[in-house]
């Protein structure tokens, strides 16, 4: 059964909201820019939501040097009840609003403190994205995780291990901030029959040949 509203009523502008604060952010604030898109930006979870928001992009990352196992336990819980509090006002604001998270794979913290529990918060991200778009479906709101593989940021230079560093990727290359924001950018303002899933950008890592 179709939802009750027209083509033309996709095109309505956004108004975007970016919670983080790395070079992941700034590179979504930068495209944002670029698109002519209103948004704000806020350090973390325990911010308000600004008045009009039609789409989150969540971009927190833990560091090894900075946050504890539990930081990871419950980050999938607070990333919940967020959404959860966001999603009527969202859905208000926009025919496809969008709550777009991102995560690490587990590969980026082998040898490191989390490297344990990477996979717990991999996993608890991917059961929020899919429990907001069975949830809030029908409301028009759309949901999905970006998981990145290597990505080359000044923020993990000083936590990354040497394992890590030495890595082959397919592409011989890791990821820049930018081509990682593009994509959560197309997730959440352009494509808008996309929802529910997890989506896996890694030069190739995961394809069989370095593993996970």
């Amino acid at each position: 059964m179709s939802r009750d509203f027209t083509i033309g009523q996709l095109d309505v502008p956004h108004r975007a909201l970016i919670i983080g604060e790395n070079s992941l952010s700034s590179a979504l604030s930068s495209i944002l820019d670029t698109k002519d898109i209103v948004h704000s930006s806020c350090k973390s979870l325990d911010d308000g939501l600004p008045v009009g928001t039609t789409a989150i992009f969540h971009t927190w990352f833990p560091n090894p040097d900075q946050d504890s196992p539990q930081a990871l336990a419950i980050y999938p819980q607070k990333l919940l009840e967020h959404s959860l509090a966001s999603a009527a006002t969202l859905t208000a604001n926009h025919p496809t609003a969008a709550i777009v998270s991102f995560c690490f794979l587990p590969a980026m913290y082998v040898g490191t403190a989390l490297e344990d529990h990477t996979s717990n918060l991999r996993g608890g991200v991917t059961g929020v994205t899919r429990t907001l778009c069975r949830k809030f479906g029908k409301q028009g709101l759309r949901t999905a995780c970006v998981q990145g593989g290597l990505i080359d940021m000044p923020e993990v230079d000083g936590w990354v291990s040497e394992a890590v560093k030495t890595v082959e990727v397919p592409t011989k290359r890791w990821a820049t901030a930018q081509e990682v924001a593009k994509f959560m950018f197309f997730l959440g303002i352009q494509s808008t029959y996309t929802t529910g899933q997890t989506m896996v950008i890694d030069g190739g890592l995961t394809s069989g040949i370095t593993g996970t």
